[in-house]
């Protein structure tokens, strides 16, 4: 199988992929893990969206992110990514390590180097995360029901 990336910003993005991309976020959150949110939560505009297309599958959707930056009042002082998922299909592959390896290589060559990274992690995820420096940072809390925990990186 090959893996092609993309890093896109909403505009960029074509009407059946911002489809696709959505379709795949609530098979993934709301259907599997049954969390009833507001996915439409107005992040997507102003987000970079990292997309992981399996050329052989004619260009189909496999794993995705979506990238946020300090705003322009910089009222938050790190650079945030979430909305992480591989298609379940694809999950055998090991291909989450994959992915968040290509969100640090894109944060690596942005203009925002001298922000930390923070995610807010489910718990079960912690090692995961851990294994490519994330920190825990304050307490175990409840999104849509499920315990998270932020995590922080330098980049």
């Amino acid at each position: 199988m090959t893996i092609s990336w993309a890093h896109k910003s909403f505009d960029e993005l074509k009407n059946t992929e911002l489809y696709e991309i959505l379709a795949l976020r609530q098979e993934v959150f709301i259907i599997e893990q049954r969390c009833f949110y507001l996915d439409a939560d107005g992040i997507d505009i102003n987000a970079v969206h990292l997309i992981g297309y399996d050329d052989d599958a004619d260009k189909k959707i496999i794993a995705y992110a979506r990238i946020m930056f300090p705003d322009a009042d910089n009222l938050q002082n790190y650079v945030k990514f979430g909305r992480v998922l591989v298609d379940k299909s694809y999950r055998a592959m090991k291909l989450g390590k994959l992915l968040i390896q290509q969100i640090l290589d894109y944060l690596q060559n942005s203009t925002y180097t001298e922000y930390p990274i923070k995610i807010s992690a489910q718990t079960y995820l912690i090692d995961f995360y851990k294994s490519f420096g994330f920190k825990p940072q304050d307490e175990i809390y409840l999104d849509a029901e499920i315990p998270h925990i932020d995590m922080i990186a330098q980049q």
